[in-house]
């Protein structure tokens, strides 16, 4: 993954699917002008536990904050995580991604593979 990617149009979405992860993280950028995206996991929404959406905002930059974590995952299939954009004002809110991880038990093999789907406006700078 380049060390970032980033996007302003609303709804554009970036998809990872691995196989043999028993955990996961998303990592990206929060800052003022960031808005709020939305979190699926193996296809079913993921509701973050005070709000609607999950939410890059804040006062200061935090560059590589940790933006979804899930654990416990079945090492045995494929989990796909997809984010999304939900700021609708491509002249204001932004959407960064910086890095993913993926934890696995010794001696599976983990498999990676992203891909940026729903949307060609992704930015990355590298």
């Amino acid at each position: 993954m380049p060390s970032y990617i980033s996007t302003t149009e609303y709804h554009a979405s970036a998809l990872f699917t691995v196989l043999g992860a028993r955990a996961i993280a998303v990592h990206g950028l929060i800052n003022y002008g960031h808005w709020l995206y939305s979190v699926e996991l193996d296809g079913v929404p993921v509701k973050p536990p005070s709000a609607d959406a999950f939410s890059s905002s804040t006062y200061r930059l935090i560059a590589d904050s940790v933006l979804f974590f899930a654990n416990d995952l079945d090492t045995k299939v494929d989990h796909t995580i997809t984010l999304t954009n939900l700021g609708d004002n491509p002249e204001w809110y932004s959407f960064t991604l910086t890095s993913f991880e993926v934890w696995h038990i010794s001696g599976n093999d983990v498999q990676l593979r992203c891909v940026i789907a729903r949307s060609h406006s992704w930015r990355h700078d590298g």
